[in-house]
């Protein structure tokens, strides 16, 4: 009987061991997992803020400007180009 009850022991021993070693790999891998996240989003919010200077910079009004007077050879209009259909 002694000798069933060691075994037991040291089986749970040996479980118990095992399961520590697979959880500590296993938290291992998440904190990598969550170091890479971290990083994504890092050059994620980059690219965002660059995105968005470069829209800014598009969407200038003197950008929009020159593009449609050299594009489209428009221009201002003068006093009697602007028809006024108000009441």
């Amino acid at each position: 009987m002694k000798v069933a009850a060691g075994v037991l022991l040291a089986g749970l021993i040996l479980a118990t061991a095992l399961s520590l070693v697979w959880t500590r790999e296993q938290a291992r891998q998440l904190d990598l997992a969550v170091h890479d996240q971290r990083d994504r989003l890092q050059r994620l919010e980059t690219e965002w803020g660059r995105l968005q200077l470069e829209r800014a910079t598009l969407a200038a009004r003197s950008r929009v400007e020159r593009l449609a007077r050299e594009r489209f050879d428009m221009h201002s209009p003068e006093s009697g180009e602007i028809w006024d259909f108000r009441p």
